[in-house]
């Protein structure tokens, strides 16, 4: 079973496949291979083919292949700190993290890693949608109180 909130990418190797139709890929592979775009979360991508036979091992087998990577949480390039934050999030959100891991890929993936400004406007979002007393909580915790 995935992270469900890896945000998977494609890759060049994944991007060849989708021109090569002689590349052996099943059905579901190739339709998610189509809809993967650095923005979606495993979760979102397991949502949209709900009830197709498949999709879990379709998943994998395109992680192993190469033709995805993954995003936070997975083994693409995010930082340490990064990852940390995301698993500083799930364990302390809870179920209530989601939002907070999806808009923390959405920044990673926008600026290649998480800057201080992206930082900032995820603290500041996190705020609005979190509460103050919260997010507070969540920073001293995570050792980073009073950004």
């Amino acid at each position: 079973m995935f992270d469900q909130t890896i945000v998977p990418r494609r890759t060049e190797a994944g991007e060849a496949a989708m021109e090569d139709r002689a590349a052996a890929l099943s059905l579901v592979a190739r339709n998610l291979l189509v809809v993967v775009d650095g923005r979606k979360t495993v979760r979102d991508l397991l949502y949209m083919f709900r009830g197709r036979e498949g999709v879990e091992s379709a998943l994998e087998d395109l992680f192993e292949r190469g033709y995805i990577a993954g995003g936070v949480g997975g083994p693409a390039e995010a930082s340490d700190e990064t990852r940390r934050l995301a698993e500083h999030a799930r364990s302390h959100l809870g179920v209530k993290s989601a939002p907070f891991v999806k808009r923390l890929n959405d920044l990673v993936s926008r600026d290649g890693s998480l800057t201080n400004d992206g930082f900032k406007e995820l603290i500041s979002w996190a705020r609005t949608m979190y509460g103050s007393i919260e997010v507070d909580s969540f920073l001293e915790e995570f050792g980073r109180g009073g950004s």
